[in-house]
């Protein structure tokens, strides 16, 4: 609808439900109006519901979660939203979040796309971490447990 309430000449606005949230975009030639709103029926409203209720889990590693305060902390000097790093970086905005949050374990070219983006070396996200901060190797967890694997391995 227009400011004045009529709708536009074109017919109503398009509305989009998607789990549980609408977007409404309303454009002609002499102004853009957008609002996010929240729908209270929908497919999808009770699974968006569900998906929320949980605790946001720990980070995987302390190595992870300073990596997220390093991106974030940069980001936040440069007076960018995580969305705009995403899109710089070619990355998912939801798989960037993770990374930011200190969730992610992102990939090497991943590391080096979010370091140019924010006006860093990569080794600037990397330097100062100790085995320590990472999470457990397979390895070090039959060391710890005293378990090994025994089978044998024969040619073909």
């Amino acid at each position: 609808m227009t400011p004045d309430g009529s709708c536009p000449p074109w017919g109503r606005p398009p509305v989009v439900d998607t789990i549980g949230c609408g977007f409404l975009a309303i454009r002609a030639r002499s102004f853009e109006f957008s609002m996010s709103l929240r729908v209270s029926d929908g497919p999808l409203v009770g699974i968006a519901g569900r998906a929320y209720t949980g605790r946001m889990s720990d980070p995987k590693s302390e190595a992870s979660r300073i990596l997220g305060l390093r991106l974030r902390r940069r980001r936040r000097q440069l007076a960018l939203n995580q969305e705009a790093v995403a899109l710089l970086a070619g990355l998912n905005v939801s798989n960037y979040a993770r990374i930011d949050r200190g969730h992610g374990n992102p990939t090497f070219h991943t590391l080096i796309r979010l370091a140019t983006v924010l006006g860093l070396e990569p080794g600037d996200l990397m330097t100062g971490f100790s085995a320590e901060q990472l999470p457990p190797t397979r390895d070090s967890l039959t060391r710890s447990t005293g378990s090994t694997w025994t089978g044998q391995i024969r040619p073909t």
